[in-house]
């Protein structure tokens, strides 16, 4: 006879979800992870750590949910605020779906995020190029253009060149 409570149980069966999430997003079936961390959530006996969240936020960006993804991007970036890349991705987020509505305001949001990111780490060039991306989308060309340069100029900027052509 099992002498589980009710509430040990479902902290059992989260923590699976959980770990099959985990499990299945590494092997890039981003619907099943999608549907084990949504699980996991719905039981609410436990917290789950920031690496859960940003794994359930990759995946829905990868099924172009962008909606809910931004939601648990901004959930990531508040449990973890120093990691710039929590930033990128949801301003990389942001971008995409902007891109896909034509919204000034999202490329606007967007690149609040890209800046808080840089203010985290200067040395990036994507975030100065994806900032310039969205002021161009807003025809803030002199914004734009500023950035771009900032890109050039960072100290990672690929010597190879994002623009080199192919023929």
């Amino acid at each position: 006879m099992c002498a589980y409570t009710l509430l040990e149980v479902f902290v059992i069966l989260r923590i699976i979800y959980w770990k099959k999430q985990t499990i299945i997003f590494f092997y890039e079936n981003y619907f099943l992870a999608a549907r084990c961390f949504e699980k996991a959530v719905n039981l609410r006996t436990l917290d789950l750590d920031v690496d859960g969240y940003r794994d359930y936020a990759q995946s829905l960006f990868n099924l172009e949910n962008y909606d809910l993804a931004i939601k648990y991007f901004k959930l990531v970036t508040e449990l973890d605020p120093f990691d710039f890349e929590n930033f990128y991705t949801l301003g990389n987020a942001l971008y995409i779906k902007a891109n896909n509505t034509g919204d000034k305001n999202t490329f606007l949001q967007a690149c609040k995020y890209l800046k808080t990111a840089i203010s985290l780490n200067p040395n990036s060039e994507k975030l100065y190029l994806l900032i310039g991306l969205c002021y161009r989308k807003c025809a803030l060309y002199n914004e734009a253009r500023l950035f771009y340069n900032k890109a050039l100029r960072s100290q990672k900027f690929s010597k190879a060149g994002f623009y080199k052509p192919y023929w």
